[in-house]
């Protein structure tokens, strides 16, 4: 399953934030993607373990449209 959830910087910035579980609930992948046109950089200042904390409270199940580079 995973897991969606919108959230915003100080600033602003809306971005998405997904989460894919691996091993059940021991480990997951968050990955935070701003909108298309705003470079990463812009989203990398906010990132840090406040944040990271945040996200787990935003998330819900979702169907997310995902794919990845192998």
């Amino acid at each position: 399953m995973v897991f969606g959830g919108t959230a915003s910087t100080p600033a602003g910035l809306r971005y998405s934030v997904i989460e894919l579980p691996y091993h059940g609930d021991a480990l997951s992948l968050l990955i935070a993607v701003p909108p298309v046109g705003t470079p990463l950089s812009a989203l990398l200042p906010h990132v840090g373990v406040a944040a990271v904390r945040r996200w787990a409270e935003l998330l819900s199940p979702s169907l997310v449209p995902l794919s990845l580079p192998r």
